[in-house]
């Protein structure tokens, strides 16, 4: 009797680690053709035109810039919001940002991930959040009071914007069974979702790009 259940249980272990074993290759072989799937990638070429008109808004915010520091404007609001942006326009053309995206690759689903994170970690936390605070709190200028609003608005737009292009790319890179119907929505969706993420880096310099010639109409003395 005690030789039959010995042998019983032998059965019953060899059953279960064979359907463990069964089970695992099941899903190595999901995880395997998943991850081949979502290696889909973005090309962005030297002359991408997002790219360079991304670039361009960021020169011509230099440029005011410069066009204010030579003008030598006193108000105390124009200083802070000139000081703001000129580390706003530093921080988006970091390493690792959109601005220094090198050009002739591809970029797979992972790099188009890390260049939103960059954007709200950098961009948004540092740039927006820790410098662009006079454009919200202790502003006395009426130019910026007005428009302080607007932008809020529009940043939170940007930001939520991003955040469900990340959302989207996370999403698109869990492991699940994958057909051909699956696999031209993973190349669509990160090709849309990588358009939404550079969209925003444009979105938030047009803004920077806005203050910048705000504070050059301060005149001479503000």
């Amino acid at each position: 009797m005690k030789d039959f259940i010995k042998d019983y249980l032998t059965i019953i272990a060899i059953a279960i680690t064979g359907f463990v074993f069964v089970l695992s290759s099941f899903y190595f072989v999901i995880n395997y053709y998943h991850g081949e799937e979502i290696k889909q990638q973005v090309y962005v070429g030297e002359s991408d035109p997002k790219l360079v008109t991304y670039k361009n808004t960021l020169n011509q915010i230099k440029t005011n810039l410069e066009t204010f520091e030579k003008k030598k404007n006193t108000n105390q609001d124009y200083q802070k919001m000139y000081n703001s942006i000129s580390t706003c326009h530093t921080v988006m053309t970091g390493q690792g940002l959109y601005y220094s995206m090198e050009t002739n690759r591809y970029y797979g689903a992972n790099d188009v991930y890390q260049l939103a994170s960059k954007f709200q970690s950098e961009v948004l936390n540092i740039c927006w959040a820790l410098q662009m605070g006079s454009i919200r709190d202790d502003s006395s200028t009426n130019s910026f009071k007005e428009v302080s609003p607007f932008i809020i608005s529009e940043v939170n737009s940007i930001s939520n914007k991003t955040s469900n292009a990340m959302e989207e790319l996370l999403n698109n890179s869990s492991y699940f069974y994958t057909t051909r119907i699956t696999s031209t929505t993973i190349r669509n969706y990160l090709t849309s979702d990588y358009s939404m993420i550079v969209d925003s880096y444009q979105d938030f310099a047009d803004i920077i790009l806005s203050l910048s010639k705000m504070i050059n109409e301060g005149g001479q003395n503000g």
